[in-house]
């Protein structure tokens, strides 16, 4: 390729006209139009000016083929060749010392600009994994510097973790609203089956002695049986009563015998009197219990239902209220 088509190569490549490059160059168009149609070229200080206004080496913009030849200048301009390529040899040396000086320098402040910046960007080093935290890296300063990775991990993890922990909540919310519904329907079914048959049963006396006072009778023994039934299912007092009613122990003074057949047989007559003696009397403490209970039941019985509903409420079994 000829020095003209690269000046026109490159000031197209530009976006120049030849009116606006010779204004940059204090050319006339008609000069740059000869240079670009290989009817003259221009001198080595334009040729100069053209390469830092294209920013390209002079080599490259005057080099054809490998070889300069630059027969229009020598002729202009009456210099021998050898002494112009000597000449342009040493301008590009000096063209490319410069500009390995300026990179040099450029490099170097960059190099400190860009230490300089790093150092103060850090913040400090990562709690988990140990890297340098920086501004653009940094995921949580306080309580400890974690980077943006760890913190994202971290994070996950406690989502996770609250997730299962609210399911396993919800579950077991679930599995004792199941065990109370399931309770309260046992209780229910029970107390209503043995309540039922004692009205059926005072119902039937009642029209056998044509009286409606064993009806009356029937209703409110039928509702004070099924409360206290009902109630045998909870952890309240009234089922506290008859356990502990039931459960009294009575001791019987020691006995004293001769040993022989009269005073053994006297010693088991007296232990079999104190074992139907303690039956009886452990009767009456049981009925006493049922008794006490019954009188309580019917107004122990709404408040357990009222317990039952709030443990429903909050989904725990109801003796943790």
């Amino acid at each position: 390729m000829t020095l003209g088509k690269k000046l026109a190569n490159y000031r197209k490549l530009a976006g120049l006209t030849q009116q606006q490059l010779g204004e940059k160059l204090n050319i006339s168009p008609q000069a740059i139009s000869k240079w670009e149609n290989d009817l003259a070229e221009p001198d080595l200080s334009t040729i100069r000016a053209i390469s830092k206004l294209y920013n390209i080496s002079i080599v490259e913009l005057i080099e054809q083929e490998n070889e300069i030849s630059l027969p229009v200048i020598q002729e202009s301009q009456g210099i021998d060749e050898e002494e112009l390529k000597e000449e342009i040899k040493e301008d590009i040396k000096e063209d490319i010392k410069e500009d390995i000086k300026e990179n040099i320098k450029d490099i170097k402040e960059d190099v400190k600009e860009g230490i300089k910046e790093e150092i103060q960007e850090i913040i400090g080093f990562c709690k988990k994994c140990g890297i340098r935290v920086t501004k653009e890296t940094i995921g949580e300063k306080s309580p400890v510097i974690l980077c943006k990775s760890c913190k994202e991990k971290r994070d996950t993890a406690i989502r996770v973790q609250k997730e299962n922990e609210e399911r396993e909540e919800r579950v077991k919310r679930e599995r004792n609203i199941e065990r109370n519904s399931r309770r309260l329907k046992i209780s229910m079914i029970v107390s209503g089956v043995i309540g039922g048959l004692f009205l059926i049963l005072t119902a039937c006396l009642s029209i056998a002695a044509d009286s409606m006072g064993f009806f009356l009778i029937g209703l409110v023994g039928g509702y004070i049986i099924f409360t206290y039934v009902a109630c045998m299912f909870y952890d309240c007092f009234v089922r506290d009563l008859f356990i502990d009613w039931m459960t009294k122990s009575f001791r019987f003074p020691g006995l004293i015998f001769s040993f022989d057949l009269d005073g053994i047989m006297w010693l088991i007559g007296m232990k079999i009197l104190f074992w139907i003696l303690g039956a009886l009397l452990g009767l009456i403490s049981a009925l006493i219990g049922i008794t006490i209970g019954m009188i309580c039941s019917p107004f122990a019985f709404p408040f357990i239902m009222l317990k039952m509903r709030k443990a429903n409420n909050y989904g725990v079994e109801f003796e943790q209220l």
